[in-house]
């Protein structure tokens, strides 16, 4: 599985891609470019990431954007937990805020 991503900064376009080897899913390949783009933007930017996983749109609702409405069970019993766990904790220390949908 591969993954890419393509943004136009003011006066500075920025590509990233990648690839994953081994039993990788669509999800792992579009968290990878989640959690790419969050590490790669400035940390004051404001991000608004289009992506075509409903799946990890609705995972990013409700484990990072409204982390405190899940419990901790519910979070480990998701698929990539782990990931998942990254890419909050990736969110909460950015000063700019991250919006996927």
């Amino acid at each position: 599985m591969a993954f890419g991503v393509a943004t136009v900064a003011p006066d500075t376009p920025l590509r990233i891609s990648g690839r994953l080897q081994g039993f990788s899913s669509s999800t792992a390949a579009e968290l990878m470019g989640l959690h790419a783009v969050i590490v790669a933007a400035p940390a004051a930017e404001h991000i608004i990431l289009h992506l075509d996983n409903l799946s990890v749109v609705n995972n990013f609702n409700k484990l990072v954007k409204h982390k405190d409405r899940a419990t901790t069970r519910e979070k480990m019993r998701y698929n990539h937990a782990i990931q998942w766990a990254v890419i909050a904790q990736a969110c909460n220390i950015r000063q700019g805020a991250v919006e996927v949908c």
